[in-house]
């Protein structure tokens, strides 16, 4: 019995990751490929083509566009005509808060080795329940005379989607967790960590649980 149960859990532990990254790669692909690819239904003999080849080829044409973007926007030419479009596009009333904000968050995101800095434990979504979080800036919020922080908490297993939460300095608990082990967390639903980090987290938790307590008390 136990070895049958040893080649289930090898076999759990084998395929797990697997399916994960096919499901998250999936959810990307019909996400990002998905309205590019049903243009082409309209082309003579693609409309013969199974439906899920439609996503996948609008993938490939939206990454083909990024690249030749991503080419003409480091010459001088791309970038005179990009300042331009930038300037007509801020101008706007409306538009350029949407765009500066998208701008800011790409550059963060994609330029930046250090979009997510510090691993954190905070109380959400409501009281007595707690999620993993990532320090997402070094700006510090003054409200009320104690510092807010800005706090990304990612969902499970897609963290590309989450909250942006300004939380008080109180209220988290700075776990000493790289990104990348917090974001494994976050992605297994807990499962990926190593006994070592495991034992910390439970500390950390349950001293954060106990503050909480004595807090309402």
């Amino acid at each position: 019995m136990s070895n049958a149960r040893r080649n289930f859990v090898a076999g759990i532990v084998t395929l797990l990751p697997v399916v994960v990254t096919i499901y998250i790669t999936y959810i990307m692909v019909n996400f990002i490929g998905g309205g590019v690819g049903k243009f082409f239904k309209k082309f003579p003999y693609f409309d013969k083509l199974p439906s899920f080849v439609f996503p996948v080829i609008g993938l490939i044409v939206v990454l083909i566009a990024f690249y030749i973007t991503g080419i003409f926007a480091t010459t001088y030419l791309g970038k005179r005509i990009i300042n331009m479009g930038e300037k007509i596009i801020i101008n706007l009333p409306v538009v350029r808060g949407l765009y500066k904000a998208a701008r800011e968050f790409s550059k963060a995101l994609f330029e930046s080795k250090t979009a997510l800095r510090k691993v954190v434990l905070l109380e959400f979504p409501k009281e007595e329940s707690y999620a993993i979080g990532f320090l997402t800036t070094d700006k510090v919020w003054e409200i009320d005379g104690e510092k807010h922080y800005n706090i990304f908490v990612p969902t499970t297993p897609n963290p590309t989607s989450g909250w942006y939460l300004i939380v008080p300095e109180s209220r988290l608990k700075f776990l000493p967790f790289s990104v990348e082990d917090g974001m494994q967390m976050v992605i297994s639903g807990g499962i990926v960590i190593s006994p070592e980090k495991e034992n910390i987290f439970h500390h950390e938790l349950f001293e954060e649980i106990s503050k909480t307590k004595k807090k309402k008390e």
